[in-house]
C-alpha cells in the first residue's frame, strides 16, 4: 500500500480496498469516551459503543494504508448508522471509491466505506468527501 495519495488520475470509481478488521475493544472505547468527554452512561451501563466512534474506524488512511498529501482537505463527511455495536465486536470495514469529478479545477474524491459486524450485519456507512492538491 502506498504512504501517499497517488495521483487523481490513477483512481476509479468502483475502486474497492482489501477488507480491513477493527475490533472495538473495552479500553478503546474508555479512551474515546473520555477524549471527547461524553457523559453518556448507556455506553459503560450497557456495553455500546458509541456511534461518533465510527470517526475513528472509518478513517480513510486506516483501510487503505493512504496518507493524505500535504495540501488535502477533507470536503465533508456523513454517517448512517443501522445497528448498535456491542464492546469487542470485530467489525470488518470495506472501502470504495465511489465518485470523483473536477469542480471548479479541484479535483474531489468521494470514498464509502462499510461497516459489518461479526453476524455480516451492516452496521455503519460512512461517505467522505475529499479535495486532492494540484
Amino acid at each position: 500500500m502506498a504512504d501517499v495519495f497517488e495521483s487523481y488520475d490513477s483512481y476509479y470509481v468502483g475502486q474497492k480496498f482489501p477488507c480491513f478488521t477493527y475490533t472495538v475493544t473495552e479500553e478503546k472505547i474508555k479512551k474515546y469516551i473520555e477524549a471527547v468527554q461524553d457523559q453518556n452512561s448507556l455506553y459503560l451501563q450497557k456495553n455500546i459503543v458509541p456511534p461518533a466512534l465510527a470517526a475513528v474506524y472509518t478513517r480513510w488512511p486506516m483501510i487503505t494504508g493512504m496518507m493524505g498529501r500535504p495540501g488535502t482537505i477533507h470536503a465533508k463527511q456523513q454517517y448512517q448508522y443501522y445497528k448498535s455495536i456491542p464492546w469487542n465486536t470485530v467489525l470488518s470495514i470495506y472501502g470504495e471509491i465511489v465518485d470523483k469529478y473536477i469542480k471548479k479545477n479541484r479535483k474531489y474524491i468521494v470514498q464509502q466505506v462499510k461497516v459489518f459486524d461479526e453476524s455480516g450485519s451492516l452496521v455503519t456507512v460512512s461517505k467522505a468527501t475529499v479535495i486532492l492538491p494540484g
